[in-house]
């Protein structure tokens, strides 16, 4: 269940979520389990939450996300052009449809990710961890492989 305190500051939108990220550096934002499919957190700092598991069709793009815990989160359709997803926990994620265009995945874990008709163009993936991940029709154009 995710932190309500947490959730009522990023309901109040990113530039006052990324306000109070700034202020308060030491923690872990907790939205595990919320619903935020469709959300716009373009640019938001997400770096080290924990998140899922609805995020369809989130808008994400350039949202720094490092460090950031998405195991199992449903991500289809989500924008993540250019975002930061260094070290980023994506096991089992489903992103299916995603346009990871530009984004920079340098040492995420995708391991039995769903990455069906993904879009990587441009994308850093030095170090990144694909074991087993499923890219079924997915698009590898200009990648950085590290």
């Amino acid at each position: 269940m995710a932190n309500e305190e947490h959730l009522a500051q990023l309901r109040k939108g990113v530039r006052a979520w990324n306000g109070w990220r700034e202020k308060h550096p030491e923690i872990t934002p907790d939205l595990l389990g919320a619903d935020l499919t469709r959300a716009y957190l373009h640019k938001a700092d997400l770096h080290r939450a924990q998140l899922g598991m609805h995020l369809r069709g989130a808008r994400l793009y350039r949202a720094r996300l490092a460090q950031a815990h998405l195991r199992g989160t449903y991500l289809h359709g989500a924008d993540l052009t250019g975002a930061h997803l260094r070290g980023t926990y994506l096991h089992g994620a489903q992103l299916v449809q995603a346009n990871l265009r530009g984004a920079d995945l340098t040492g995420a874990d995708l391991q039995v990710a769903a990455l069906t008709e993904a879009d990587f163009t441009l994308a850093n993936l030095a170090g990144a961890d694909f074991a087993a991940a499923r890219l079924g029709w997915t698009t590898f154009g200009d990648v950085n492989p590290g």
